[in-house]
């Protein structure tokens, strides 16, 4: 799972970096990619999974609400409405315009199954 989506889900400006994390780390994800350009991205990054607790369900659905307004039109998901990243636009039946993390989710099962759906 790629959690911030090439830094777009970050400049939504609709969840910070830790809580993003801690929802990747709840997900059943075999690998959680964080992309670190600079140290101290390192050192949060690290702090964060150091502070990891899996989140509740409420505590999910809550991150959800909060990044479901900036996932309705794709404008911060290029990975999903543009050839930019891995090409979903030209696999719409793999994309799932929820929100930015249970789309990255959805995308995982489609690439593990080979399913088009």
């Amino acid at each position: 799972m790629k959690t911030f989506g090439g830094g777009a889900i970050l400049r939504s400006g609709t969840v910070d970096p830790k809580p993003a994390i801690h929802f990747s780390l709840s997900q059943p994800v075999s690998v959680v990619i964080v992309g670190m350009d600079k140290p101290e991205v390192l050192t949060s990054t690290l702090q964060a999974a150091n502070t990891f607790q899996p989140l509740s369900s409420a505590q999910q659905q809550t991150l959800l609400a909060r990044t479901a307004t900036a996932a309705q039109n794709g404008e911060f998901e290029a990975f999903k409405t543009t050839p930019k990243f891995d090409g979903t636009a030209h696999n719409p039946s793999c994309s799932v315009r929820t929100d930015n993390f249970r789309y990255a989710a959805r995308r995982l099962c489609c690439i593990k199954s080979g399913s088009r759906q």
